[in-house]
C-alpha cells in the first residue's frame, strides 16, 4: 500500500496558471464552435459572411478557428449573424453580467438543471421558462390571498 501512496504523492500539482490556461482553451473552444453553429444555422457559407464583413474567407475561417481573438472582432462577427455575447463573471454564487443585453438576464444554475429539463421532456430554456411562469402564478396566488385576508378584516 506505501507504494500506491507514493506514485500518488509523485503527480505535479497542477498549478494555477495551468488551471487558467485550461478554461481559457474550453471557452476558446466553445466560442469557435458556437461561431461556426450560428453561422450554419443562419445558412452563409464562410465566404458569403466575409463578404457581409468586408473581409477575405481566409479572415472568416480565422475568427473561427480557437485562437486569442479582439473582442471587437468576434462581436462585429456575431452581430452579422443576428447574434450576440453575452458575458458574465461568476464569484461563488454570485453572477455578474457584463454584457449590453438589457432584455435577457444571465443566471447560473446548477448543471443538474439539463437532467431535470430532460426528464420533464424539454430543453433547458423552455424548462426555466416554465419554472418562473409557475414561479410568477404562484406569487400572483399568494398576493390576492393576502389582498382577501385584509379585506376581510377580523373574524
Amino acid at each position: 500500500m506505501s507504494e500506491h501512496r507514493a506514485i500518488r504523492d509523485e503527480r505535479p500539482v497542477r498549478s494555477a496558471e495551468f488551471e487558467v490556461a485550461a478554461r481559457l482553451t474550453h471557452v476558446r473552444l466553445e466560442l469557435a464552435l458556437a461561431m461556426q453553429t450560428l453561422r450554419a444555422n443562419v445558412g452563409l457559407t464562410q465566404q458569403e459572411l466575409a463578404d457581409r464583413l468586408g473581409l477575405n474567407q481566409p479572415a472568416v475561417a480565422k475568427l473561427e478557428r480557437v485562437g486569442d481573438h479582439k473582442l471587437g472582432s468576434i462581436m462585429r462577427y456575431l452581430g452579422e449573424l443576428g447574434a450576440e455575447l453575452m458575458v458574465a463573471v461568476r464569484q461563488g454564487d454570485d453572477a455578474v453580467q457584463v454584457s449590453d443585453d438589457r432584455d435577457r438576464l444571465l443566471v447560473v444554475l446548477p448543471r443538474e438543471a439539463d437532467d431535470w429539463a430532460s426528464a420533464a421532456g424539454m430543453d433547458l430554456d423552455a424548462f426555466v421558462m416554465h419554472a418562473l411562469f409557475e414561479a410568477r402564478a404562484t406569487t400572483a396566488r399568494h398576493d390576492t390571498r393576502r389582498c382577501e385576508d385584509h379585506t376581510a378584516g377580523p373574524a
